[in-house]
C-alpha cells in the first residue's frame, strides 16, 4: 500500500523487479529518454545530463521524505492505540481489584497491618490472615462476591482477546 501511494504521488508507477518488489531508483519514462539522449550526446550536451539527474534525484529524495514522513505518522498512531488499550486495560483492573477488597477476597498491604495490629494474638504471614479474614464471611457472600468479580473478570478477558 505505501509503495503504491509513494508511486502515485510521483505521477508515475514504478516496475516490478524479479522478486516482485517495486523500485524507485527506475527512472521514469520521460527522465530515462532524457538520460539515454544526453548519453549519446556531446560532451556539450553534458548540462541536461545533470539537469535529469538532478531531477531524478529530487524525485527520489521527494518520495522518500513521504515515505519516511508517513512511516513517522503511522508508527505514532500505533503507539497511541497501544497506549489507549494498555490505559484502558489498567483502568478495568484498577476495577477489578477494587472490587475484590470492597468483596473481602483481596487485601492490600495497609489492610493486612491494621487488621493484624487490632487481633489479640500476633500473626506472622500474610497468607495465613488472608485465609483466616476470608473463612470468616458468609458462604452466600462470598459466592455473590466471587460471581460478581467473575463477570468483571470475563468482561476483562474479553477486552484482552478482541
Amino acid at each position: 500500500k505505501i509503495s503504491n501511494s509513494i508511486c502515485s504521488s510521483g505521477g508515475h508507477s514504478a516496475t516490478d523487479d524479479d522478486d516482485g518488489g517495486s523500485s524507485l531508483d527506475e527512472a521514469p519514462p520521460q527522465v530515462a529518454s532524457a538520460s539515454a539522449a544526453a548519453g549519446s550526446a556531446s560532451s556539450a550536451s553534458a548540462a541536461p545530463a545533470a539537469a535529469s539527474a538532478s531531477v531524478r534525484s529530487s524525485r527520489v529524495e521527494a518520495h522518500q521524505r513521504d515515505f519516511f514522513r508517513r512511516m513517522d505518522a503511522d508508527v505514532a498512531q500505533a503507539k497511541a492505540y497501544v497506549q489507549r488499550a494498555v490505559s484502558a486495560l489498567e483502568m478495568q483492573l484498577g476495577d477489578w481489584q477494587a472490587s475484590a477488597i470492597v468483596a473481602g477476597i483481596l487485601f492490600t498491604p495497609d489492610q493486612l497491618e491494621e487488621i493484624a495490629a487490632q487481633l489479640p494474638f500476633q500473626i506472622d504471614d500474610n497468607e495465613v490472615l488472608v485465609e483466616w479474614l476470608t473463612s470468616l464471611q458468609p458462604a452466600e457472600k462470598k459466592q455473590a462476591a466471587r460471581r460478581g468479580l467473575l463477570e468483571k473478570y470475563s468482561a476483562f478477558a474479553g477486552g484482552l482477546n478482541s
